[in-house]
């Protein structure tokens, strides 16, 4: 009873209708739609996907304090899903490239951004991004919306859950998708891939992560040693890491931030201590 109650209250805090969003979920309706409070930003999610917006929205997880994303930056969003970050930060006024290789899923994406009025400030692709390019098979689950799709089978096999379906998608290669955005700067780049980002973040050229100001990564440690995760991050030259404490939350989330894009941030931060302690 209690448990419900808080459940109640929580959406009651974050989202419109949050009767309505209660009685989708349990008349077991797929897709839902539901719309955050705060932003006005309105979801239609497959059953089980909907968890996505609280992670997002709520918890932050892919907010980098540090470097926070404004307005005409650039953000790369691998493993978009249903639009829910590429959203949120077009909502903030960022310009988003986005990635999506479920063609059950990608409609969805399409979807969103259009009935929020971003499509324009989203540059949407139906492909997955990998350390090159080709053809990959996307193994489909149907647990949470399609949120733990995967094109790596160490993770399909190491998670236990069930993957009915496999699917050929085409793949991109990190080094040609930030080839093309020439020299710009990224100010975020965001990877929820299950298990794919550590194959990614080591095709990444050094040149070309001088141009992040910060990564958001959700790890997983079916597919690779997170030790080797956390040895690769901390080897990137004038870059710092930190781990997000995310407790009842399935995500598990890495920040990377290169030093020199937060130091405006700590700057001003050390100017305000100092102003309060005059």
């Amino acid at each position: 009873m209690l448990d419900a109650l808080h459940r109640l209250t929580t959406a009651y805090q974050h989202y419109q209708s949050p009767w309505s969003l209660a009685l989708q979920r349990a008349l077991g309706r797929d897709p839902i739609t539901l719309t955050d409070r705060a932003t006005g930003l309105t979801f239609r999610c497959r059953a089980g996907a909907d968890h996505m917006v609280g992670e997002i929205l709520h918890r932050r997880v892919y907010d980098v304090p540090m470097v926070p994303v404004r307005a005409g930056d650039l953000v790369i969003d691998i493993g978009a899903n249903h639009g829910v970050a590429s959203c949120y930060f077009a909502w903030k006024g960022a310009e988003v490239l986005a990635f999506e290789p479920s063609a059950q899923v990608f409609p969805l994406l399409e979807h969103n951004l259009a009935r929020n009025g971003l499509a324009d400030r989203v540059r949407a692709v139906a492909a997955a991004v990998s350390s090159s390019a080709g053809a990959l098979t996307l193994f489909e689950s149907p647990f949470a919306g399609g949120g733990v799709n995967t094109v790596w089978e160490a993770f399909a096999r190491g998670s236990g859950l069930p993957y009915p379906q496999q699917t050929e998608v085409p793949a991109l290669g990190i080094r040609s998708i930030l080839a093309e955005l020439g020299s710009r700067p990224i100010r975020l780049l965001k990877l929820d891939c299950e298990g794919s980002e550590l194959a990614i973040l080591e095709a990444i050229a050094p040149a070309d992560r001088a141009r992040i100001d910060a990564v958001a990564l959700e790890y997983h440690s079916e597919p690779y040693s997170l030790v080797d995760l956390f040895d690769f991050l901390l080897s990137w030259p004038g870059f710092h890491l930190s781990k997000l404490s995310t407790p009842g939350w399935s995500s598990q989330v890495l920040h990377l931030v290169r030093s020199e894009a937060a130091r405006p941030w700590a700057m001003r931060e050390s100017g305000e201590q100092i102003g309060k302690t005059e």
